[in-house]
């Protein structure tokens, strides 16, 4: 006779259990609203599996120095988290504790820094956890929303976006910039040579930093 596998019951939390698992996860969005370590824990997504990220001990350093100086500069190997934590958590964190601001995202290329606002925009439109921590973290609905720009519900009458992308050499819309997020601008060709690394040192102080604001912050990441 055939014998036939039998699944378990599936395991039904206890009402205790689950008001416990609430009042933990409450816990966690009341941090994650003054913490950007426990809100990047809170909201932010591994890309293939959809789970929650697991912090690790250099991602709530990093937050740290953010958090305790105006310029970073972080190197690190490939595949640390660097982009998610920094351009995209800490950005979504920022934006949600203060609207108001501008913010430039700067890569090797426009084509990578428009990766970054797209994953920004998307946290922004869809993620449940995201609108629990910052519920009026919203698309505007009278500016611009697109691959290059992004524009949140504020109260202010800027006219530079509240996100913005741009690669090396390339022309930035807007005057004013609060944060610079500076993320892998580094190639071989902008690099190998003293004339050309001396060529990008000069474009990045007389086309990006004159555009600082006066309390602006400028974060640095590569690998």
């Amino acid at each position: 006779m055939q014998a036939h596998e039998i699944d378990p019951p599936e395991y039904i939390p206890s009402e205790a259990e689950r008001n416990a698992l609430a009042e933990l996860d409450e816990l966690h969005c009341e941090r994650a609203r003054v913490d950007p370590a426990a809100f990047c824990s809170y909201v932010l997504r591994d890309e293939e599996t959809g789970l929650p990220i697991k912090m690790e001990d250099v991602h709530e350093e990093w937050q740290g120095l953010l958090s305790a100086h105006r310029r970073v500069v972080l190197w690190g190997a490939i595949e640390l988290g660097k982009s998610q934590q920094i351009s995209i958590g800490r950005v979504l964190w920022e934006l949600g504790r203060n609207p108001e601001l501008r913010i430039l995202i700067l890569s090797n290329t426009d084509g990578q820094a428009q990766k970054l606002i797209g994953s920004i925009a998307k946290y922004i439109e869809r993620s449940a956890e995201l609108h629990k921590v910052f519920p009026e973290l919203k698309p505007s609905k009278k500016e611009a929303w697109t691959r290059h720009t992004l524009v949140v519900k504020r109260k202010g009458m800027q006219k530079d976006p509240s996100v913005q992308s741009a690669g090396v050499h390339s022309n930035v819309t807007g005057a004013r910039v609060d944060i610079l997020v500076i993320d892998d601008i580094l190639d071989w060709e902008n690099s190998k040579s003293e004339y050309q690394r001396g060529d990008l040192d000069g474009w990045l102080r007389s086309t990006m930093m004159g555009r600082l604001s006066a309390k602006s912050r400028v974060w640095a990441v590569g690998n």
